[in-house]
């Protein structure tokens, strides 16, 4: 008897362990703000991005953003979410943007609020950085 008390206080530590795991992964979902860069021409411009949780391990992202200041761009990845062991989220995915800029491959890093990442493609590379944005309204 005092065997099987033990045998469910266990199960109940592990399953309630791992159940506190999973939710203390930082949720991404919601609007980012910040720059992209382009490493090959030097080119920069202004960011925002929308994240949506298509389940537990994958975000549908939405990047807008302005190139030579004033031409707008428009474009969305899948990306595969993966929480890291130092408590980050590692993200990726690919996306075929058009025929003249092919297809974009994304390697990012989600932590503490901050996004990190950087992309590249048959004719580019660069970065992306943004922070989530605040829901509060001034």
């Amino acid at each position: 008897m005092k065997m099987m008390r033990l045998l469910i206080l266990a199960a109940f530590l592990l399953t309630s362990a791992t159940g506190f795991s999973n939710a203390s992964a930082e949720d991404l979902s919601g609007a980012w703000k910040g720059t992209w860069s382009n490493s090959n021409n030097r080119h920069t411009g202004p960011l925002r991005g929308r994240f949506i949780a298509l389940n537990d391990s994958q975000y549908r992202a939405i990047f807008r953003g302005r190139f030579f200041g004033i031409l707008p761009f428009r474009y969305a990845v899948v990306l595969d979410a993966a929480e890291q062991e130092d408590g980050s989220i590692r993200l990726r995915g690919s996306t075929f943007v058009s025929r003249l800029y092919g297809t974009f491959d994304y390697d990012a890093t989600v932590r503490d609020g901050h996004f990190e990442s950087t992309y590249t493609s048959s004719r580019f590379e660069g970065t992306f950085s943004m922070d989530r944005r605040s829901t509060r309204r001034k």
